[in-house]
């Protein structure tokens, strides 16, 4: 099998497979094959490597961790859209929320989206409390093991085909639809984000710094 004139061995794919749990707790079935050799191919040239045993080793090495949050973030699946799973939303609305609010009145509700992947079941989330209580009253934190996507999360900005997954209300009350250079894509509006804390986080490892939660999201 390969990818650009590079072979990846069965023996390689072991190797970076048995890294990347370590590193994520993720375990990549023998069908993602290919996608690794795909996905880690440019990473090898832009590195000068000939091939993958040698992009083990160089990893392995680096001192820094970058190489090997690098490799997660490039073998890190990130399928995700706005009001995934619309029903968990909607008893949220109707009624975990306001339930919330008569059985512990001035207690600010806060929700851990665990592992956000681009921020769009945080925002989703969002959107609900600040049609519950308004723009105070509630906190949302988001985790993800990728760097490359808690930083798309932080911007708020996406194309503008994913919103439409955004019921229409709400669609124009906390999202902006980009001009001139953001043409073709959309922003949450800023009350919202404000209100949205994104960071990394291993799920393997024990939480510490944050929390508690009222309320967690985790799915995958």
């Amino acid at each position: 099998m390969s990818s650009n004139g590079l072979n990846l061995t069965e023996k390689e794919f072991r190797q970076i497979r048995d890294l990347f749990f370590s590193l994520s707790g993720v375990l990549l079935s023998d069908a993602k094959k290919s996608l690794v050799a795909g996905r880690l191919a440019k990473i090898l040239r832009e590195r000068g490597l000939e091939n993958y045993q040698e992009y083990v080793e160089f990893v392995k090495a680096d001192g820094s961790g970058r190489e090997k949050q690098i490799l997660v973030d490039t073998l890190t699946t990130n399928e995700t859209y706005f009001f995934r799973e619309e029903a968990h939303f909607e008893y949220l609305e109707k009624e975990y929320l306001p339930r919330f609010k008569v059985e512990q009145p001035g207690k600010p509700l806060r929700l851990w989206s665990a592992a956000c992947s681009t921020g769009a079941e945080a925002y989703s989330a969002a959107m609900v409390c600040a049609e519950v209580f308004g723009m105070n009253g509630w906190q949302i934190s988001g985790s993800d093991i990728s760097e490359k996507t808690v930083a798309t999360a932080t911007e708020g900005l996406y194309p503008i085909e994913m919103a439409d997954k955004i019921p229409e209300k709400l669609r124009k009350r906390y999202c902006m639809k980009g001009i001139r250079s953001q043409e073709g894509r959309f922003i949450i509006r800023s009350e919202i984000r404000e209100r949205c804390n994104f960071f990394t986080w291993n799920l393997m490892h024990r939480p510490s710094g944050f929390g508690p939660f009222d309320i967690i999201f985790l799915r995958n």
